[in-house]
């Protein structure tokens, strides 16, 4: 089989990459791969040109929303996703309390963001109205980077 597709110079590794991609197909095991690499740096979004002076001098820009602290809040949204699939408000609900005020509450909406941002959220393509509204909100799920990002905070302290 890996006569087919010949590494030419990775030896026996050459041979069994050839013979997966034979089995599998190319774009399947380059997204299993890619699934165990390192986590890419993900900055955080500047403010919008129409946001108020305020948004554009609050506070520094994180270089990368994919690495935080086990005692930041984007680690306790982080654990709250891995325990069951939910959307932003509940999450919300669940790490600063039903009765937080707004600016909590908006704080964790941020993070939640962050944490799709980097790849730990992802949508589990169910809808859900949360308490007080009409709307329907988006369900999210811990993937599997989050699962690595959670493992991480447990062991180091860190998400990666």
């Amino acid at each position: 089989m890996s006569s087919q597709l010949p590494l030419p110079g990775y030896g026996p590794l050459g041979d069994a990459i050839a013979d997966l991609i034979t089995q599998y197909g190319y774009d399947s095991v380059r997204r299993t791969v890619a699934m165990f690499g390192p986590a890419r740096s993900v900055p955080s979004a500047p403010a919008r040109a129409t946001d108020p002076e305020t948004s554009h001098l609050a506070g520094p820009r994180s270089l990368d929303v994919s690495r935080f602290s086990a005692r930041s809040r984007q680690a306790k949204l982080l654990a709250v996703f891995a325990g069951d699939p939910m959307t932003d408000q509940q999450a919300a609900v669940r790490v600063v309390g039903a009765y937080a005020n707004p600016s909590a509450f908006d704080g964790c909406r941020r993070r939640c963001s962050d944490l799709r941002a980097a790849g730990y959220l992802a949508d589990t393509g169910l809808r859900r109205k949360n308490v007080g509204s009409d709307d329907e909100s988006i369900v999210w799920r811990i993937t599997h980077a989050g699962a690595v990002a959670l493992a991480n905070l447990e062991r180091f302290g860190w998400s990666r």
